[in-house]
């Protein structure tokens, strides 16, 4: 890579307008702070095996279908990507100052129109990986700016709006599984009617206020709260067993993956693979209205998956006293059974004391845990019943998410990208264009070293 005194700086500082960065009109970033692939300012700098610096989400992109090097066309040594910590850091301390050695004179653009970029800063959501070890994305991380993301096995035939697809191989996944979107300073997850589910991890000790239809994961169960004697009307997609005689059919069950299938063997996939649900499927739990918060006959917990767990369809009623979850028979609702004296139980992933129902004020609440102590893989919101759409769901800085099986830490990260501004005929006052984020080509990752 070339130093950046090899060409001729500009002669003054960029001006900053409106918080941003306005790059001098007849200057251009230097190629060396730009992406050989999508010639765009580079958001998270790393060196490949040909020992050129890209972007990394485009040569991942590159090096899932090629095995040569994208700037020189030979055939790279190894796929292996290590990060360029200096170029990082040097781009981060050239933005914080203004420098003008980030821009260089541009000599190429000939009698066409000069267009003003604009350099300013904004979030995006990281969402790092976590396993399981099997999964190709363990380890790995995907980033979603405010035009947002779509994931999934198949990428979707129609156009997705310049949002970028994030691609799965996962079992566990759908064709068409979840969308993240970027709206009024916040991002947002939602399920697009998977087979598996999408997740929100319940945040240490924060209480979740229960709502009819609400469905809970612990360890690999799964389970839907109602009033007492609803329990058949809230649909969570699953074709469940009925509530067993308390026989256990497999006493090491651990419960491996949901082998549900749909509520109803009938349903037709659309063009994508996902099934296609009534519209009134749960309707009215689908609004936010205040009623479903309401319990006045106590509350109804009922186990619905896994498909092979013995306490299927099994129904646990909580009173106002509240109620425990865990793997210990002293819990209200034990993932545990006694067979032959011997206490068998029946998910290895649920702690002792994993979970507790509590009511105050007129509502139920669940919170992970007990007595200060979080369970040790966590409790678990699912978002919407099998092979229907969820509503949107806030992802908080720190939050965890689960798509299928495959677990995900999401945090926030301050970038630099580039916007395009104009200028009036007149050569007056710079203005922006009249559109949100949405313009952003291009982001430089700015955070500090050996977070993650």
């Amino acid at each position: 890579m070339s130093s950046p005194s090899s060409s001729k700086p500009a002669k003054s500082a960029p001006a900053k307008k409106n918080g941003g960065l306005l790059i001098p009109l007849g200057m251009k970033l230097r190629d060396e702070f730009l992406c050989p692939i999508t010639r765009l300012l580079i958001t998270d700098p790393v060196i490949a095996s040909d020992g050129h610096t890209y972007d990394r989400p485009a040569i991942e992109r590159w090096l899932k279908t090629h095995s040569t090097s994208p700037k020189t066309g030979s055939q790279l040594p190894t796929k292996s990507l290590v990060p360029n910590i200096t170029l990082k850091r040097l781009l981060s301390d050239l933005l914080s100052s203004s420098s003008p050695a980030l821009f260089c004179e541009d000599t190429g653009s000939g009698d066409l129109p000069l267009q003003r970029v604009k350099l300013v800063k904004e979030n995006v959501l990281v969402c790092k990986c976590l396993g399981p070890v099997e999964s190709q994305w363990n380890g790995k991380s995907f980033r979603a700016n405010v035009q947002g993301v779509i994931g999934g096995r198949r990428r979707p035939k129609e156009e997705t709006e310049g949002r970028d697809f994030i691609q799965f191989s996962d079992a566990t996944v759908s064709r068409r599984h979840f969308e993240i979107k970027f709206r009024s300073g916040s991002f947002y997850v939602m399920d697009l009617g998977s087979a598996g589910g999408t997740f929100v991890r319940v945040v240490k000790d924060n209480e979740v206020r229960v709502k009819r239809g609400m469905m809970v994961m612990v360890g690999k169960h799964q389970l839907v709260f109602s009033r007492p004697g609803e329990e058949s009307e809230i649909k969570t997609g699953v074709k469940e067993a009925s509530e067993g005689d308390g026989t256990v059919h497999n006493p090491d069950f651990e419960g491996e993956e949901l082998k549900a299938k749909s509520h109803s063997d009938d349903e037709e996939e659309d063009e994508e693979g996902n099934t296609q649900v009534p519209n009134d499927y749960n309707a009215n739990l689908s609004l936010d209205d205040e009623d479903n918060y309401h319990f006045p006959s106590g509350l109804s917990c009922k186990c619905f998956a896994p498909e092979g767990t013995p306490i299927q369809g099994k129904i646990y009623p909580v009173t106002p006293s509240g109620a425990t979850l865990g793997r210990k028979t002293c819990n209200s609702i034990s993932f545990s059974q006694t067979v032959d004296s011997n206490v068998v139980g029946l998910d290895s992933s649920i702690s002792g004391e994993h979970a507790h129902v509590s009511y105050k004020g007129g509502s139920y609440y669940i919170q992970d845990g007990k007595n200060g102590r979080s369970s040790t893989n966590g409790t678990w919101l699912r978002l919407s019943p099998m092979h229907k759409a969820s509503e949107e769901f806030e992802i908080t800085n720190g939050a965890e998410i689960l798509i299928g099986t495959v677990r995900f830490h999401c945090f926030m990260e301050e970038q630099v990208v580039e916007k395009d501004v104009e200028t009036d005929e007149e050569g007056g006052e710079d203005y922006e264009e009249e559109n949100d984020l949405s313009a952003t080509v291009g982001s430089l990752d700015l955070r500090s070293e050996g977070k993650e």
